[in-house]
């Protein structure tokens, strides 16, 4: 049989847009338009010193304690702090940052040739800790849920 036809959309559900991106003379992006149900705008600040650049949100950017001393962000957004191991591998992101619970984080572990070979999230909902885990091999991802669920994903390569 042929192809199965696609479900039908709700179209509140999904619409068109344009993303328009604007860069320096150097390359460093500067600005993103997004143009579509929702109209927004991101405006990166560029270190003039260095090609870091970080978004211009609250218009207070401080390259110096943004970055580690090998240019390794130190933040996605306030409170998402993250870190590097000696390699400057991802090492670790605080996803949701508690003052009196257990934050949301992940951990990320590499093998001897630095590829990363486990991913584990831990998340904190409803008084339970909730533990995901993701296993890399060649090929295969293994991910396990917090409820024992496990997926195993297979990455194909198309030949001849």
């Amino acid at each position: 049989p042929g192809l199965q036809p696609l479900p039908t959309l709700d179209p509140c559900q999904v619409s068109n847009y344009t993303q328009r991106y604007s860069y320096d003379a150097t390359g460093n992006l500067l600005q993103m338009r997004h143009e579509g149900a929702h109209h927004f705008t991101r405006n990166m600040h560029v270190d003039p010193d260095s090609n870091r650049s970080m978004p211009d949100d609250d218009g207070d950017v401080d390259f110096a304690t943004s970055f580690d001393a090998n240019g390794n962000l130190l933040q996605l957004v306030r409170g998402q702090t993250m870190s590097w191991d000696v390699r400057n591998q991802l090492q670790h992101i605080t996803t949701v940052q508690r003052e009196d619970e257990p934050n949301d984080d992940e951990r990320y572990v590499y093998d001897g040739q630095g590829q990363r070979c486990r991913k584990i999230s831990t998340a904190q909902a409803s008084g339970r800790t909730l533990v995901n885990e993701v296993r890399y091999l060649p090929g295969l991802e293994i991910r396990t849920t917090a409820d024992g669920e496990i997926l195993h994903v297979i990455t194909a390569q198309a030949g001849r």
